[in-house]
């Protein structure tokens, strides 16, 4: 079964395997049991559903279709598969999944809190005992606690993860984690203890308008324990006004965004064990539920993933600054040895001063004092640890300022978070550059996965959508995202206007809410990527009506602007500031306007819909997208061809936009790549981009937009030194300069007076990497089909490049031989149709084996030469191709 924590579901998709042994085998057909009990499953017994045998390829996003299922509750699942001759392999081992609370109806609980001012910045502690008598057999905790909530049963944490749970926009959906907590618990007495703090449920700043958003309140909790006996009884521990709570524990203040301030001292140990003497505290009053659906959270918790020691500098007696190995996102645990009452502030950062103390951000127009800091009081005793539980930092330094105390490296653990999304690729080539840049971009994309992709972990923490669209097709090479980006595009539709809008970030407080093409056609192309890299083609259809309301919205306006888009929107962020100096005054704004990307993200959108269009089987809405898509590509060719220059260009321009010049070369990057060029603009098109590219010694000249095109249409269009000479650069403005400067991370900007140096939109040259050096290029359904054609550029000599597809591994490898031969080994998962193309003028260059390749080896299905490509169709299967020089 796919992947989900723990197995708790509450809507099943199946998920299997196949062993890939032999050639061209495939699934034909498979039947699918559900069963009420394990014995059942092993029997082949379906009580809950039998699928009888279903004629189908597809290994994935099997959706369950039998009897309404239970709340809280096990079932046993298997399944049987028909190969390509139509033989029964035989039945899966019997899987198990559990329900959640499936129905709104089925919570017993009730929300409760304290009804404290929402203007209250504690946190606040609850607790319960409750007595276990008999010998359990299994036992859940169902628990939403808002905005988050830290649970431990008998002292213990439930499990591993934090920041629980996922920030969503509150008024449509509220998620609720559930917890396996067998282990936790004792025969006797047994304690529960919950601590609640604001997260983006309670917010105050005012940015981007968290501090009035409809859903703003204090903090609330609603959670049931069910234990299961083995004499099959079983007990609700539920809650309600018993529990006791209390506001005077160590956490006084926290905020996501300014950190926490904890105070020793009035820390209540073991509040979360039984026999804690709770007299001083309150029973918990019921509170209002929130207005948002109660859904549990399938995306993949935030976890600790690593920890590191940090370098340690005292710069004075009371003032040390940590540096971390790496650009990370998360937080310290640092131990003291002070007198009690010592304040101590821990400030992360991204860089320094020049006095050698960390660049602190805040105490402005935008954050009324300090982000990303943390204040500790000390309640004196030795070797007494914090690390905050209700805020993330994004940091390479630390600043521990007002301690005294000898730090030594022992004192200090660091950590990254981020959700525990599966990584499923590995490449490797033989330039170490490119290397180091396909690592420093997935570990700025891991440093941005908190509940939702960010844009910064530090400035915004914001689900700005054009990042994430700029980006979905390298993310989806790197992890399987298919739960992480499902959960966001939910928070998509959920913030989505009545006209259609989905705002600019996800979620939002009404801020944010102009239709912007280049980001918020994210709503679309998320799914059109979990469709292709994930075989997820239930969410088309689930989403399909939502997805219909925005393209319809942006022909609408387009209509109204005569088939282009409007210039004064965010548009390709951040290209270079121009010229040759690196530190440039910070400046973000676009010199050019929208409209030609605007409208070419719309055109493109609105190609992605026909083909929704018709496999959801509504073909008006296809002919009505197709008949837009004509219009804008006639108003898109008419508004921005400049006949003269032979070129596109902005009708727009911002003068004294730094040393940027007028030409763009977005402007033409994105045409070509979107399939806006008519045939007889293409060369001139592209010859003036490449002049151009030429002329500025091969250096990157394009924001977030044409970043992501520019390695892609060159290679595509011949080019693809070009665009090894591009990627290999180290002078500014290239993404090698920025490890020239010791770069752990992708920045904001090229310059080195960019903003934030944990922003991954610029690092989307890696797609490059997978799709050119390693080939893996025109991915549909899953991999059902998809195409091989590394390319050989510069001095590679030999890339590796694994990926785990639905359908089982992708291998993807080449080297070249002293004798100037290359050698490809490729493994083609089950299931999967591949076409190879190999650099070759004849067939007869390319052997399996030392023989000459031929349609009756197995596996070969088809072998076609076509412009000095031979080009070879295969089955699955594990294959070693050499191609003679």
């Amino acid at each position: 079964m796919e992947k989900r924590f723990e197995n708790f579901t509450e809507n099943p998709v199946f998920f299997w395997e196949l062993d890939n042994v032999g050639f061209s085998k495939k699934q034909t057909a498979y039947r699918m049991i559900v069963s009420s009990t394990e014995q059942k499953a092993e029997d082949h017994e379906g009580d809950i559903w039998d699928s009888q045998k279903v004629f189908c390829e597809n290994n994935y996003d099997i959706q369950y279709e039998g009897n309404k299922l239970e709340s809280k509750t096990k079932y046993y699942w298997s399944v049987c598969v028909w190969d390509e001759r139509d033989v029964s392999i035989g039945w899966s081992s019997v899987q198990m999944f559990e329900t959640g609370i499936l129905e709104q109806t089925d919570w017993q609980a009730k929300w409760i809190g304290d009804c404290a001012d929402i203007e209250d910045r504690s946190a606040l502690l609850l607790r319960k005992e409750f007595n276990i008598t008999k010998e359990i057999k299994s036992a859940r905790a169902y628990i939403c606690g808002l905005g988050l909530f830290d649970l431990k049963i008998n002292g213990n944490h439930a499990d591993k993860s934090v920041l629980n749970p996922a920030n969503t926009t509150y008024d449509k959906t509220v998620l609720y984690r559930v917890f396996d907590i067998t282990d936790s618990l004792l025969i006797g007495e047994n304690a529960v203890g919950v601590e609640l703090g604001h997260g983006f449920y309670n917010e105050t700043v005012a940015v981007w308008n968290w501090q009035n958003a409809p859903w703003r309140d204090s903090q609330k909790m609603l959670m049931e324990i069910t234990v299961w006996y083995q004499d099959g009884t079983m007990q609700n521990i539920l809650s309600d006004e018993s529990f006791r709570t209390t506001r005077s524990g160590p956490t006084i203040q926290n905020s996501i965004y300014y950190g926490e301030i904890y105070d020793a001292n009035k820390e209540k140990n073991e509040f979360d064990m039984p026999g804690y003497d709770d007299k001083d505290w309150q029973n918990a009053v019921v509170v209002n539920s929130p207005k948002g659906k109660l859904t549990l959270q399938e995306m993949e918790p935030i976890i600790r993933t690593k920890s590191f020691r940090p370098q340690i500098n005292r710069l004075e007696e009371d003032l040390y600054v940590l540096k971390n190995p790496a650009m990370a996102t998360g937080w310290a645990k640092i131990a003291f040895d002070a007198p009690k009452g010592t304040k101590i502030t821990i400030t992360y950062g991204e860089t320094l001063n020049d006095d050698g103390t960390v660049k602190k951000i805040g105490n402005d127009s935008w954050f009324h004092t300090y982000i990303q800091q943390d204040i500790y009081i000390c309640k004196g005793t030795k070797g007494e640890t914090f690390e905050p539980k209700f805020s993330y930092k994004g940091y390479e330094y630390i600043e521990i300022a007002g301690y005294r105390g000898e730090l030594t490296e022992e004192d200090v653990e660091t950590f990254l978070i981020h959700n525990d999304v599966d990584v499923i690729s590995h490449i490797e080539t033989s330039n170490s550059m490119i290397n180091n840049l396909h690592g420093l971009m997935r570990s700025t994309m891991l440093n941005n996965f908190q509940g939702k992709p960010t844009d910064t972990p530090v400035w915004e923490k914001n689900g700005w959508t054009g990042d994430a669209n700029i980006s979905l097709q390298t993310m989806a090479f790197h992890f399987n995202i298919n739960h992480f980006m499902s959960k966001f595009i939910e928070d998509m539709r959920d913030a989505q206007t009545e006209e259609g809008v989905v705002p600019l970030i996800i979620p939002t407080s009404n801020w944010g809410m102009g239709n912007m093409p280049v980001w918020n056609t994210l709503y679309i192309f998320a799914i059109e990527r979990l469709y292709h890299s994930f075989g997820n083609k239930t969410l088309i259809r689930k989403h399909y009506d939502s997805m219909r309301k925005l393209a319809f919205c942006d022909i609408r306006l387009s209509e109204q602007h005569g088939w282009t888009w409007g210039d004064d929107e965010l548009s390709d962020w951040v290209s270079p500031s121009g010229g040759a100096d690196p530190d440039v005054p910070y400046a973000e704004m676009p010199s050019e306007g929208s409209g030609i990307c605007a409208t070419g993200y719309v055109y493109k959108m609105l190609k992605t819909m026909c083909d929704f269009a018709s496999i959801v089987g509504r073909p008006d809405d296809e002919k009505e997208f197709k008949n837009a898509m004509k219009k804008v590509y006639m108003a898109f060719n008419a508004k921005y061809y400049d006949v003269q220059k032979q070129i596109y260009e902005t009708s727009f321009w911002r003068e004294g936009a730094n040393n940027r010049t007028k030409y763009r070369q977005t402007s033409n990057l994105l045409p070509l790549a979107f399939g806006l060029v008519p045939e007889r603009y293409h060369h001139s098109v592209l010859t003036y981009l490449v002049e151009d590219i030429k002329s500025k010694n091969y250096h990157l000249d394009t924001g977030m937009v044409g970043t992501n095109l520019i390695l892609p249409v060159l290679t595509e269009n011949g080019y693809g030194e070009i665009a090894y000479k591009i990627i290999t650069q180290t002078t500014y403005p290239s993404w090698g300069f920025w490890l020239e400067q010791g770069a752990t991370s992708t920045w904001e900007m090229y310059e080195r007076t960019t903003r934030s140096r944990n922003h991954y939109f610029l690092g989307t040259y890696d797609e490059w990497v997978f799709k050119y050096l390693a080939g893996i290029q025109d991915v549909f359904d899953g991999y059902k089909t998809f195409k091989l054609k590394p390319q050989m550029l510069g001095d590679l000599t030999y890339v590796n490049c694994r990926v785990k597809t639905p359908r089982g591994e992708l291998i993807s490898n080449w080297r070249k031989k002293d004798d100037h031969s290359v050698e490809y080994y490729f493994a083609i998962p089950v299931g999967s149709i591949a076409e190879i193309s190999f650099n070759a003028s004849d067939e007869s260059l390319v052997e399996i084996d030392g023989q000459r390749v031929s349609v009756s080896m197995q596996g070969i299905k088809q072998i076609k030469c076509v412009d000095n490509l031979v080009k070879t169709t295969v089955g699955s299967g594990k294959y070693h191709f050499t191609v003679k020089s």
